[in-house]
């Protein structure tokens, strides 16, 4: 097997997508029964570290979900010539009828050979792990994380939500074969696009090996790098999106007795997000306080450790296709808070505290349970250990690669 990825989504600071995209390709690379795995970025096709190192300098990521980028006018001369003439012959009749062209000349004949390459990987099984699944010759699969466009427009920008209900109907004719990251979403997409089951399968993400419990010594390095105690926050993660549900957090946290909120200040990891202005009103009222620090993006190397220094994971989102933080933290040996909303309960099952994502009295329980310990808390840390160990990257590829060879033998 031939496999194909873009990797777009892989040029830093890494999204959702872009972890699930790495880790996916790392693994599928050790399987026995694949015998390539590669990649593209916009026309380039080769090697993952070749085509990062060259975006460095020539790439600009959309922060999330982007348009195809379009081809130069030129390119598209070149591509029209390549398809009836030899390249030396093109070059013949660009530098003889255009003369202004032929110090371009290397740089179109690179272009060309990177299109060439990307010819050679018609036979590959190509997986778009970003909804947007681009025309390819071969056997096609696409990952459809979440349907939130579809299901809340109202939490996304207008042209986003114009672009993706574009996009995902496209993306979907074409696919040969479908994946979601949970049954909650294969239910949703099977549902609205009319689909057969037969098209559609559900593979689970998973924690990363780096995400395991910790002593204080395993991470006074990176707790002393960002002023923060063992023990002595309360985690947060994900963009600062109205999907995230954090403006109610901060309600609900804010009727925390004053001696856990001294105890357990908030630590949000992640993105600013878009439609954020109240939850950006909130948040610098009980920074004020001393109960609220935003860290940003930080490196991955350190966001284990964040987790697993935590008191415990927050996590009030309304909807999710999987929830990946969650079982992050229930591999880092923290306890967790989630909603019992879309996926979320099918990651967490009954190893965490989970609640309505409307109700701020239920969030504000909930922290406190949270929050408090005891003997419940550590019997929730310790099957969150046990769920979490059953989750693998080797499990999904073996999977993906089922449905790969399912795309292949339908093609």
């Amino acid at each position: 097997m031939k496999v194909l990825y873009n990797a777009n989504v892989l040029v830093p600071p890494l999204s959702g997508v872009g972890i699930y995209t790495q880790r996916l390709g790392e693994a599928m690379s050790q399987l026995s029964g694949v015998d390539s795995v590669q990649y593209f970025l916009n026309e380039r096709c080769g090697d993952l570290d070749e085509l990062l190192a060259l975006s460095e300098i020539e790439h600009k990521r959309e922060p999330v979900v982007g348009q195809p980028p379009s081809i130069p006018w030129h390119k598209k001369i070149l591509h029209a010539l390549l398809l009836r003439y030899s390249l030396r012959e093109i070059k013949h009749i660009v530098c003889h009828y255009i003369p202004v062209l032929d110090r371009a000349w290397t740089v179109s004949r690179n272009w060309i050979e990177d299109l060439r390459r990307r010819r050679r990987v018609g036979s590959y099984v190509y997986h778009e792990t970003n909804f947007v699944l681009e025309a390819h010759k071969g056997p096609k699969v696409v990952t459809v994380h979440d349907l939130s466009v579809i299901r809340y427009p109202q939490f996304h920008p207008e042209k986003r939500v114009k672009f993706m209900n574009e996009w995902m109907d496209k993306s979907i004719q074409r696919a040969d074969q479908i994946i979601t990251v949970s049954e909650y979403i294969k239910r949703e997409v099977i549902e609205h696009f009319g689909l057969e089951d037969s098209k559609v399968t559900a593979i689970a993400h998973a924690a990363d090996e780096n995400y395991h419990p910790r002593k204080l010594e395993e991470c006074s390095v990176v707790l002393k790098n960002y002023g923060l105690e063992y023990r002595g926050f309360l985690l947060v993660v994900g963009s600062m999106e109205p999907r995230k549900n954090l403006s109610l957090l901060m309600d609900a946290y804010t009727d925390l007795p004053s001696d856990l909120k001294q105890r357990y200040p908030i630590v949000h990891v992640g993105p600013p997000g878009w439609n954020n202005s109240e939850i950006v009103g909130k948040t610098a009222k009980l920074e004020e306080l001393g109960w609220f620090r935003s860290l940003g993006y930080i490196d991955q190397a350190e966001l284990p450790v964040i987790f697993s220094a935590a008191a415990g994971l927050a996590f009030p989102s309304i909807y999710e296709g999987f929830g990946l933080p969650p079982l992050e933290a229930m591999a880092s040996g923290i306890p967790v808070l989630a909603t019992n909303a879309s996926s979320i309960p099918e990651v967490v099952g009954n190893c965490g505290i989970l609640v309505d994502p409307n109700s701020r009295k239920e969030l504000t329980s909930g922290l406190e349970k949270l929050l408090g310990g005891g003997s419940e808390i550590s019997e929730m840390i310790e099957a969150g250990l046990r769920r979490s160990s059953s989750y693998s990257w080797h499990r999904a590829a073996q999977e993906t690669l089922d449905v790969y060879a399912r795309a292949q033998n339908g093609y």
